[in-house]
């Protein structure tokens, strides 16, 4: 009784039926901590997905940085052309979408 209450539990807090959704901060925290825990391929897998669905500059610049750091120019490019798209005057997008162009 109690492992099917434990499951129950889990689901709820997995399919998101108790408390609010992840916030973008907390989703932020999860996917460094992935790459922190050296999974780098998660943690970018993790940050592609907040780059596509909430569009975030540190999503963005995270995920350039770790697809060069895997020696994924092409990856890289694409993220930091679409960073770029979105931040066109932020120097950092700037820096890094120039970084990620030279390595390939």
């Amino acid at each position: 009784m109690k492992k099917i209450f434990l499951i129950c539990c889990w689901l709820g807090y997995a399919c998101g039926a108790w408390g609010e959704a992840y916030t973008v901060e907390e989703r932020l925290q999860e996917a460094a901590e992935l790459y922190f825990a050296a999974q780098p391929t998660e943690a970018l897998q993790k940050y592609v997905t907040l780059c596509k669905e909430t569009q975030n500059r540190t999503a963005f610049l995270n995920a350039i940085f770790i697809a060069m750091e895997q020696s994924k120019p092409k990856e890289a490019v694409d993220i930091a052309l679409e960073a770029y798209r979105l931040y066109p005057q932020d120097d950092e997008v700037i820096e890094m979408a120039a970084e990620a162009l030279l390595s390939d």
